[in-house]
């Protein structure tokens, strides 16, 4: 991946992690071809840490363009002092996370969609939001996923550039059940 105006390196939740300073860094990887494909389910997981809770948040934004345009969407962002996982049906399709997250803190999240299950936002390893949505529309094509990009004005995407540190972020070309999802949370927890 390219790291996008030198995001630095910190003790992380698993080793190390990037901190992103909410302004201008990020990070950006091409080539991710499974979120591109319909109906293909997915699960986006990683650890957060927000150094700043004043404003929302991009965490997860996928594009087909190397710019962060195209077919884009924020997938994981943090809202109204919430997560909010997003999906899209041909309409952006949201899961708000129950929980309000503090600074100073380690948060485990994993975004989780299929047709039978819906899109489910986990937060250390329990269900925190869901939606029914029971179709994802991809692109057609290989994306790039971004951290921490401040995006153009995607579905789901708050303009905002994430200000606190990301470790571990995973990308399945499946659902994780909730089993799974704790179990990673577990195994992860420090």
């Amino acid at each position: 991946g390219t790291l996008v105006n030198s995001p630095t390196w910190v003790g992380g939740a698993r080793g190390n992690a990037l901190s992103f300073n909410g302004t201008s860094q990020y990070t950006r990887v091409g080539g991710q071809s499974d979120l591109g494909t319909s109906n293909k389910a997915y699960t986006i997981s990683g650890w957060i840490y927000l150094l700043s809770n004043a404003t929302d948040q991009n965490i997860i934004h996928v594009a087909n363009n190397s710019d962060g345009t195209g077919w884009c969407i924020t997938f994981v962002a943090y809202s109204g002092g919430k997560l909010v996982a997003t999906s899209y049906d041909g309409g952006g399709q949201q899961a708000t996370g129950a929980t309000t997250l503090a600074t100073g803190r380690w948060y485990h999240f994993a975004d989780v969609w299929s047709g039978a299950g819906g899109l489910i936002l986990y937060l250390n390893g329990q269900s925190d939001g869901t939606n029914a949505v029971a179709t994802y529309s991809a692109s057609g094509a290989s994306n790039y996923v971004f951290t921490a990009f401040g995006g153009p004005g995607c579905i789901g995407d708050t303009r905002n550039y994430f200000n606190g540190l990301v470790d571990d972020v995973r990308i399945y070309n499946r659902a994780l059940t909730a089993q799974d999802v704790y179990m990673l949370y577990l195994s992860d927890n420090r």
